[in-house]
């Protein structure tokens, strides 16, 4: 449980440079993982809803971290 902390931490707190503004990794992830569970929505595919949660639980605590979603 731990190691899992520590990822989500760091996801939350590093960053990469985008067109010069920073990007948090935990919304790189979360994007992926919505587009991913776009895709195998539109191919009907279970893994769909799965990893669409996973995606809206990154999108979530992004915007926790934020201030955004008390």
């Amino acid at each position: 449980m731990t190691v899992l902390r520590e990822l989500l931490a760091w996801l939350q707190h590093e960053s990469i440079t985008v067109a010069g503004y920073p990007l948090p990794w935990i919304e790189v992830v979360g994007n992926l993982f919505g587009f991913a569970s776009a895709i195998l929505g539109m191919r009907r595919k279970v893994w769909a809803w799965p990893i669409g949660i996973v995606g809206s639980d990154a999108a979530l605590r992004r915007l926790r971290r934020c201030g955004l979603g008390r």
